[in-house]
């Protein structure tokens, strides 16, 4: 397996125009899934968090 994949890099790097279009084809791919990866962790977080007021807002009502 590593072979071949070594042979289609090596061919893929004689073809510059297709290889840069792989490489930002792999940065965005990487950038979607983290995305969507912050978000599900962001939600979370927002799910763990207890409802209610938050600390600024009794902070406020104490005259502060």
């Amino acid at each position: 397996m590593y072979q071949a994949l070594s042979e289609f890099l090596l061919e893929l790097s004689r073809h510059k125009i297709l290889w840069a279009v792989c490489v930002i084809a792999a940065m965005a791919v990487t950038a979607v899934v983290l995305y969507f990866f912050w978000d599900l962790v962001a939600r979370g977080v927002a799910l763990a968090r207890p409802r209610g007021r938050s600390p600024a807002d009794n902070r406020s009502r104490r005259g502060h």
